[in-house]
């Protein structure tokens, strides 16, 4: 017992020897081993003699380092989380984590951290280093792009969950996740994606929840090449997504999720939809046109109306407000679009055009119609108008006693009157 409480005094001393050794660092618990150094002003990392004995997790954030050296501390194998967040980090030496065997947490959010460096060789060694690692931060670093087989060293094989976001991703590229086979959480929010690769995914089997809202995305075409049964959340919210194509998520059952909110959907098929969802997709914020295209929402069978989903309807302004589910199916109808309108136009102008030209042939060949031409009997006929006495079944006999220079003053004023 004495031999017990002379440890505890030799342990006091020695925390209280450090605290005055790196000002605004506290051990804070002996029984969870914490050794808080936050917002302590601190620019390099402390050494063996500053950290205590045993500690399983150590807190640097809100510091200004800006380098992280090989990692030697006494009882290295029980320090399992490690905060380095928002520092000034943008170097990681070789072998900086390799005496870490049981780190489990590695927190280097909202750093200095390039993309160049995760595509370095080098780098890559350095940053796979780990025989535990469980839970890798690495938000708020201007990563830029995920180049592939980034993670393809044996130190990820235990990754349960990755935060890439906030690192101004635009490229995933083939195979840039490899070998994270037991990874179930990855945050990809806040980036630039414009597509999405499910190349990208290869051997991700899984995967239980992937957040790739506040991105670019503008199609979902393919989310189910690797991305088996065991998916459960899917937040797609905050993109630029039109469409969803038939079948995007084939393969994908039993979500608990899908976020689909604040989007650019008009329109979606009961194809585009996961099969077996356990909860309706968050559909809202989105101009979705109520017409004749989406009235199978509203039919029984509709699995949207089972979850008891919410579709508000902005197009057409006469039902702009109203919740799909509200409307009778008879004011789901579709306006004529301005192809069909211009068609007709088309067809009708066509018509009058062909049946003017056939009345016009007529008139100017009626000579030549059986129906409307004399008998061929020569016969009297006075012309009343001079243009007359041109047409080949009329006779003109002048009776002798008939003054023609009257017939031509008479036809003459015909024409001026």
């Amino acid at each position: 017992m004495a031999r017990t409480w002379a440890l505890v005094i030799t342990l006091c001393m020695l925390v209280s020897c450090i605290t005055e050794e790196i000002p605004g660092c506290v051990f804070l618990d002996i029984n969870t081993n914490t050794f808080n150094c936050t917002s302590g002003n601190i620019t390099s990392f402390p050494t063996r003699e500053q950290i205590p004995y045993g500690v399983s997790a150590i807190d640097l954030s809100h510091n200004k380092l800006v380098h992280i050296p090989h990692i030697n501390i006494t009882a290295p194998q029980a320090l399992k989380h490690l905060n380095l967040s928002r520092n000034h980090i943008s170097s990681v030496s070789q072998a900086a984590f390799t005496d870490l065997t049981a780190l489990e947490t590695l927190d280097l959010s909202y750093n200095l951290l390039r993309g160049s460096d995760l595509i370095v060789k080098q780098y890559r060694l350095v940053m796979s280093e780990f025989h535990s690692l469980r839970v890798l931060i690495l938000r708020g670093n201007a990563l830029g792009m995920i180049e592939r087989l980034t993670f393809r060293e044996f130190g990820y094989d235990r990754l349960e969950e990755l935060d890439l976001s906030f690192c101004a991703i635009s490229t995933l590229q083939h195979l840039a996740l490899e070998n994270l086979m037991r990874l179930r959480v990855l945050d990809l929010s806040h980036n630039n994606l414009a597509t999405f690769d499910t190349a990208a995914f290869s051997g991700v089997t899984h995967l239980h929840s992937l957040d790739l809202s506040y991105n670019k995305l503008t199609e979902i075409t393919d989310m189910h090449l690797t991305l088996t049964s065991s998916l459960h959340f899917i937040n797609l919210d905050n993109n630029l997504i039109t469409a969803i194509r038939d079948n995007a998520f084939s393969g994908v059952s039993g979500l608990e999720r899908l976020g689909l909110r604040s989007n650019r959907l008009h329109r979606i098929t009961q194809l585009s939809l996961p099969t077996d969802m356990h909860r309706a997709p968050d559909l809202d914020n989105n101009p979705w046109s109520c017409d004749c295209h989406t009235k199978w929402i509203i039919s029984p069978d509709s699995v949207l109306r089972t979850l008891n989903a919410s579709i508000i309807c902005t197009y057409p302004s006469r039902l702009r407000g109203l919740d799909i589910f509200d409307i009778d199916e008879a004011d789901l109808a579709c306006p004529q679009s301005l192809l069909t309108i211009l068609t007709t136009l088309l067809i009708t102008l066509a018509i009058i055009i062909i049946f003017g030209g056939l009345f016009m042939l007529l008139y100017h060949k009626r000579a030549l119609l059986k129906c409307v031409r004399g008998t061929g009997v020569k016969g009297r006929y006075v012309a009343v108008y001079s243009h007359d006495r041109e047409d080949a079944g009329v006779t003109l006999e002048m009776d002798p006693t008939f003054d023609k220079s009257n017939l031509e003053k008479e036809a003459d004023s015909e024409v001026y009157a």
